[in-house]
């Protein structure tokens, strides 16, 4: 089930987060980086952002536990910025992720932005789900990471 996030769920969309990292870009980052990662520095983001309405951000939930999300936000009067998209790695590979990006595309149309952009590490495993749904790569970046630079990538979608 896919519903808007609340304050309550700032621990388990934290989890989801930590949890993903460590498998989602092994061999493109540094591998010490996802295990310094702490579910609390990212449980006061997500509550920052939840409070002050920064961002939307959709869960999904599998008998009433977090498994994946997906946030984002509007960047200017026609864009849409997709923040976070993270599916446990259990429940990665049976259409969670698709319905979870379904649903921000939903979002983004109903608040009238014609393009989504999103950035990630080039090579990762999600660059290919990204291509399968239109995204396309616009745009070489740098990413820091923990003081360390990475070749990255932001996509673009005409919605």
């Amino acid at each position: 089930m896919i519903r808007t996030a609340d304050i309550g769920d700032s621990s388990e969309i934290a989890h989801v987060i930590t949890e993903t990292w460590k498998t989602a870009y092994v061999g493109i980052i540094h591998e010490e980086y996802p295990h310094k990662m702490e579910v609390n520095f990212f449980k006061k983001i997500i509550e920052k952002n939840i409070t002050f309405e920064r961002e939307i951000i959709y869960v999904y939930e599998i008998d009433k536990q977090i498994v994946g999300f997906i946030s984002g936000r509007k960047i200017d009067i026609s864009s849409f910025e997709v923040i976070g998209f993270y599916v446990l790695p259990a429940h990665q590979g049976k259409g969670l992720g698709q319905t979870l990006f379904n649903k921000i595309r939903e979002h983004s149309k109903s608040i009238n932005c014609s393009l989504i952009r999103l950035k990630t590490l080039h090579g990762a495993r999600n660059n290919s789900f990204y291509e399968k749904n239109g995204l396309q790569n616009k745009k070489n970046i740098a990413l820091e990471l923990d003081g360390n630079v990475y070749d990255g990538i932001e996509y673009y979608l005409d919605n």
